[in-house]
């Protein structure tokens, strides 16, 4: 479910294909397809059914306004609607559409501070194969300091891997407000572009993730984003550092949150319901650690509301609530710790779920120790309250009652 670097950094190479190096001025009049840019200048009418690239920036600091046109190509293979290539600062704006290129919508490579705009962009990649570079309807390369602003991207199309938006290598970019929605791959992949901040997206119904922050993207916000209906994860983030994952909502997606190879991060008030799986920080490669989970809710999820797995160990997981979840047989309940260490819970609430609330677990022997439960509630499940392996550390002040299973908490003590 998680995408190779390797095969998104081919975007860089995408090679425009040109009809002309026709030379636009800031005249208004009507543009062939393969103009090349070097003024700012506004469309006064459509540019259709280009047989390659539309249109090429030619020059640093201009605004192409689209003044509601569309700009249509004929699918071309490496055909883009808009080409940047090395020029900074340029503003692509303007609430017009950009339809049918087998590239990207817009492709900015080497175009620092640049910004795309208001830009309703459909039927990117169509046809794409496995080896083909990447398809996005906004492609972000090697442009630190870039906005991805206020653009409704629906690449709903037959394809190897189109993407909505794609943000690499580029340090100190914002994705603000968009529709990244009904793209056949992912909703928006971010790599190796720390100090971003992804917020207030919709990334819904993509037939991947809805976002994915990945190598290297350290000091990443991804805040007040929904991320519903995806076929795999809504929200994923790792290999990266200081991150905050704060005010996101997952719904329906096969796993809500994902985290790995995560560290000194905060997720907090996030929501995670009705998802096969609801909020999962797994150690990966390298371990998750030192992490805050706080204050999230992961309601009635197929499975397990919150899981903490496989070499996460050393965060705290704190007044969390894991209600309703629909996990059984040892696989799900409210708040699950299997083969992590010293990882401290504390305040969270884990009721009506139909296994255990809070299951403390190893996979291998001695795979699971120091783990610390202090103030924490799980009533009314059909498991046990508490279950936690030998050598859990009892913080005091559990509480359990109601709950099927007898003992309501072993090898922790819990008033009723």
């Amino acid at each position: 479910m998680v995408i190779g670097r390797a095969h998104l950094l081919a975007l860089a190479a995408g090679a425009c294909l040109c009809l002309s190096a026709a030379t636009a001025g800031a005249k208004t009049g009507a543009l062939d397809c393969g103009s090349t840019l070097t003024k700012s200048t506004t469309l006064s009418a459509d540019i259709q059914h280009c047989p390659g690239t539309a249109l090429i920036v030619g020059a640093d600091g201009i605004t192409i306004d689209l003044g509601g046109h569309t700009i249509s190509g004929t699918n071309a293979t490496g055909s883009e609607g808009i080409a940047n290539d090395g020029h900074a600062g340029v503003h692509i704006v303007g609430g017009g559409k950009i339809t049918d290129f087998r590239l990207n919508g817009v492709g900015m490579r080497k175009a620092p501070k640049s910004v795309v705009r208001g830009l309703t962009i459909r039927r990117i990649g169509a046809g794409g194969v496995e080896g083909e570079p990447v398809s996005a309807g906004i492609a972000i390369v090697d442009s630190p300091g870039s906005q991805v602003i206020g653009n409704d991207v629906a690449n709903d199309v037959e394809a190897y891997q189109a993407d909505g938006a794609d943000v690499l290598n580029s340090r100190g970019s914002v994705v603000r407000g968009n529709s990244l929605s009904h793209n056949s791959w992912n909703g928006l992949v971010l790599i190796e572009s720390p100090g971003s901040r992804i917020t207030g997206n919709q990334l819904d119904a993509n037939g991947n993730n809805g976002t994915e922050v990945n190598g290297g993207s350290d000091a990443v916000t991804v805040a007040r984003n929904s991320a519903d209906d995806n076929k795999a994860i809504g929200i994923v983030v790792g290999v990266a550092r200081n991150v905050r994952v704060v005010g996101n909502t997952a719904r329906r997606n096969d796993t809500g949150l994902f985290f790995f190879d995560l560290h000194a991060s905060v997720i907090s008030r996030n929501s995670a319901t009705a998802n096969r799986a609801g909020l999962e920080l797994a150690g990966g490669q390298s371990g998750s650690d030192g992490n805050q989970l706080t204050g999230n809710i992961a309601n009635r999820n197929g499975e397990t509301g919150i899981g903490v797995v496989d070499g996460a160990n050393a965060n705290v997981v704190s007044g969390n609530t894991a209600n309703g979840n629909l996990g059984t047989n040892g696989g799900g309940g409210g708040i699950n710790v299997r083969a992590g260490s010293g990882n401290q819970l504390s305040g969270n609430v884990a009721n009506a779920n139909l296994d255990t609330g809070i299951l403390i677990a190893e996979d291998e022997p001695g795979d699971t120790t120091g783990n610390s439960l202090k103030n924490n509630t799980a009533n009314k499940n059909r498991g046990h309250g508490i279950d936690a392996i030998a050598g859990s550390v009892d913080g005091g002040g559990n509480r359990a009652s109601g709950n099927v299973t007898s003992p309501q908490c072993q090898n922790i003590n819990c008033a009723g």
